[in-house]
């Protein structure tokens, strides 16, 4: 089982700056999920910042109806009410954890400390190609 990150209750948690991100599961206790980090390391999270994925949370077609636009204007553009972090953007756009994760690593590109261009780039490219083998293999 793997879990999403979809909040974080204390800023000095690990996952703090992992909103969106998926996590294997190791090891489940009363209010925490035990999972291995991107870098190996045996982690907790907490129960209440983070959900099961499941088919149903991976592939559900929930988002919104598609908008069109005549030129002049592009709702798809204009933020939610109440929106301060990314994960407000991603949640409201109802991105999955491939797109989230792309999004994610655009928008900070080459400001993580722990990740060159280089490294982010190569992110990018293997989640976006995720989500494309993702959708080929929905017929």
């Amino acid at each position: 089982m793997e879990v999403l990150i979809t909040n974080c209750s204390d800023s000095s948690y690990w996952y703090s700056s992992h909103f969106g991100e998926a996590f294997e599961v190791i090891k489940e206790d009363s209010d925490t999920y035990w999972v291995r980090d991107h870098d190996g390391f045996r982690n907790v999270i907490m129960k209440k910042d983070a959900v099961p994925l499941t088919e149903d949370l991976l592939y559900s077609s929930i988002a919104a109806e598609r908008k069109t636009s005549d030129g002049s204007t592009a709702e798809y553009y204009e933020l939610p009410a109440k929106a301060t972090q990314l994960q407000h953007l991603i949640s409201a756009k109802d991105m999955n954890a491939q797109i989230g994760e792309v999004f994610r690593t655009c928008y900070r590109y080459g400001e993580c400390s722990h990740s060159d261009k280089l490294r982010e780039a190569k992110k990018i490219a293997f989640y976006a190609a995720a989500e494309i083998e993702r959708l080929g293999n929905e017929d």
